[in-house]
């Protein structure tokens, strides 16, 4: 359900106050780093109803906080590019999880060549998701040096339930356990070109 949906619906009568939390970041709440957007009662005063951005974020949790409903919402987030070098992509897929713990991710990954020719053509496209509750937690952050969760949390802020799925989709990616099937070798340039328009930037 949309933010619009509810607020802005004929059928439905909201005669309560109520605020709208951005929780899109992941791993917030209400009452716990989530970002106030949107208060009725002082809002209305500038703006009637909250603006279609606003009206266009997903609905994950409704709580109730002394007399005002309580909506904590996300942003359908597109792609972002993470490495350039690899032509890595992430995006939060709110549509498995509406928590922000799985994400999918795309990279360019190269294949070594048997015998050791250097052919243009050497590699693949490694595509996956990430759930967060089902890596190992302690085999990945010890391939990446990090001493604990505590670490990343630190280092990345809010971002860091975005690194950690990028640790975890490289490492699989190294082991070509990820390798796009039934798609051929291309040039660096090609596979570049291949993800850009699946991602939409081009």
């Amino acid at each position: 359900m949309l933010v619009g949906d509810l607020i802005c619906n004929n059928e439905l009568r909201c005669e309560c106050n109520f605020s709208i939390y951005d929780c899109t970041n992941g791993g917030c709440s209400f009452n716990s780093g989530a970002i106030l957007i949107w208060d009725s009662e002082a809002s209305e005063k500038i703006m009637k109803t909250p603006p279609a951005t606003m009206l266009d974020m997903r609905i994950i949790r409704i709580a109730q906080d002394n007399s005002r409903l309580i909506l904590e919402a996300v942003k359908d987030q597109s792609w972002i590019c993470t490495d350039p070098d690899s032509a890595q992509y992430r995006r939060t897929a709110f549509e498995l999880d509406p928590s922000g713990d799985v994400f999918e991710l795309y990279q360019i990954q190269e294949i070594p060549s048997e015998d050791g020719s250097d052919d243009p053509k050497a590699y693949k496209i490694a595509h996956g998701f990430v759930d967060l509750n089902e890596i190992e937690l302690k085999s990945v952050l010890d391939c990446y040096g990090y001493e604990s969760l505590e670490v990343i949390q630190k280092e990345y802020g809010t971002e860091w339930k975005g690194i950690l799925a990028e640790c975890q989709f490289e490492l699989e990616s190294a082991c070509l356990d990820n390798i796009v099937s039934g798609v051929p070798m291309f040039t660096f340039s090609e596979a570049e070109k291949f993800i850009k328009n699946y991602v939409g930037e081009q």
